[in-house]
């Protein structure tokens, strides 16, 4: 947020030093900052708005882990499909980790279709064990059954969803992963 706060006192400036002051030599350049820094507020602020609906909607499945530090956006399947079918696109775009050809990547994008799954990506202060004592308390599942009990796994149902978080590292601050699949 911070990061977005800072583009937008950069807007208000060079909004300022290309539209509003006395001309100058660098009126152009204050305007050109403008226009980019509109573009880079409007690209932080939703990937802003994208994190902080992540947590909501992880809310309304678990409870997250607590003592968040970081939260991290992480697009959804329906997103990265649109994401590969572009890249799919682009002749000659070269390996980008979803397929050396184009129809390479055309087929991660129609095999991501439709599956509905959801990932969240938070930190932590807490330690493996401390989330996993966390997660074992029924008042945090909202209905799941714990399935799967084995650092750094956690696997929970409830039918005929399922819900696996993924703990990593331990120092200094903990990634927790979390995989939704519907089950459609």
């Amino acid at each position: 947020m911070s990061l977005f706060i800072l583009i937008v006192i950069l807007a208000a400036v060079s909004f300022w030093a290309g539209f509003r002051a006395t001309p100058h030599p660098l009126q152009y350049q204050s305007k050109a900052a403008f226009v980019v820094s509109v573009g880079l507020a409007v690209f932080s602020g939703y990937f802003a708005w994208r994190e902080h609906r992540a947590v909501e909607e992880l809310a309304r499945l678990i409870d997250p882990v607590p003592e968040m530090t970081k939260v991290m956006y992480v697009p959804t399947a329906a997103e990265v499909q649109t994401i590969a079918r572009a890249v799919a696109a682009v002749p000659g775009s070269g390996p980008r980790g979803l397929g050396t050809t184009p129809e390479q990547r055309r087929d991660f994008a129609e095999s991501v279709e439709g599956l509905g799954q959801r990932y969240w990506k938070l930190e932590t202060k807490l330690n493996r064990d401390q989330i996993a004592r966390f997660y074992r308390d029924a008042r945090h599942l909202k209905g799941w059954t714990l399935t799967v009990d084995e650092i750094p796994w956690l696997g929970f149902e409830r039918q005929p969803e399922s819900l696996t978080i993924f703990l990593v590292n331990d120092s200094p601050h903990t990634e927790v992963w979390y995989i939704y699949d519907p089950g459609l």
